[in-house]
């Protein structure tokens, strides 16, 4: 929950000072919280990633929100 409020938060900002914002996975968000801004994913568009899960990250995104615990293993 806490992701969605931290993606919803920093996407409302953007739209606020005049930026598109798009956010991938958005309908997973929307499963938890609903937005007061619209979503409008474009070239120019500001891109939050909301729990990327078994999805294709973008290259660009400004805010990557995730559940999954990545971990790192050396080999000895």
């Amino acid at each position: 929950m806490v992701s969605a409020i931290i993606i919803l938060e920093v996407g409302r900002r953007l739209f606020s000072q005049g930026e598109k914002v798009c956010v991938i996975h958005g309908d997973e968000l929307m499963k938890y919280l609903e937005p007061d801004f619209p979503f409008e994913c474009m070239e120019s568009s500001k891109v939050l990633v909301y729990d990327p899960e078994d999805i294709p990250v973008p290259k660009s995104f400004l805010l990557l929100t995730t559940f999954d615990k990545r971990r790192s293993t050396k080999e000895a």
